[in-house]
Formats: C-alpha cells, sequence, structure tokens
C-alpha cells in the first residue's frame, strides 16, 4: 500500500470514530435532558404536596387553638348555660317562649 492509500484509511477510521463519539455524546446529551425534564415534574408535584401538607398542619393548629379554647370554657356557669339552651332546648323557669309560626 502506498502512503496515500494509507492515509485515506487512517482518515475514514478517524471518522467512523468520531461518528461514533457524536452519536455517544448524543445519547447522553439526550438522556440527561430527559431525566432533567423528569426531576422538575418530580418536584413540581413535590411542591403540590408540600403545600397541601402545610394547609393540613395550619387547619389542624387551628383546631387545636379552637380546643384549647373550648378547654377554658367548658366548666363556666355561661357555657354550659349556652349548651343547654341551644342543644338541649332547656329554659329558665320565668322564661316565656314565642314561636313564629309565620316560618
Amino acid at each position: 500500500m502506498s502512503r496515500a492509500g494509507m492515509s485515506k484509511e487512517v482518515k475514514k477510521k478517524k471518522k467512523i470514530e468520531l461518528d461514533y463519539m457524536r452519536l455517544i455524546l448524543i445519547g447522553f446529551s439526550i438522556f440527561f435532558v430527559c431525566t432533567f425534564i423528569k426531576q422538575q415534574f418530580s418536584m413540581n408535584e413535590y411542591d403540590v404536596k408540600i403545600a397541601d401538607l402545610q394547609n393540613q398542619i395550619e387547619s389542624a393548629e387551628q383546631t387545636v387553638e379552637e380546643i384549647n379554647e373550648l378547654k377554658g370554657k367548658v366548666n363556666t356557669v355561661e357555657y354550659i348555660e349556652q349548651i343547654a339552651r341551644n342543644q338541649l332546648g332547656l329554659i329558665k323557669p320565668y322564661e316565656k317562649i314565642f314561636i313564629d309560626v309565620n316560618k
């Protein structure tokens, strides 16, 4: 073989190697882009879950506050009277009840 023939073979091998390297580089790039997009979707889902859990925590804290307020009122005369009137329908002996017949 002559020098020109070997030079063509070497150039052809280098070109094939470069084509493989480009193909591998493109494959890795596609893989990383797909992975990044998938992670963004996962992060968005987690952000929604975090916001939902924070709302649940706030609701639970509000319920705890209401319970603590109610705990302080439970043994008072006013609260007992309110429960007797509203839930049991009891009245004091000197009170009169008026019923609206238009309802």
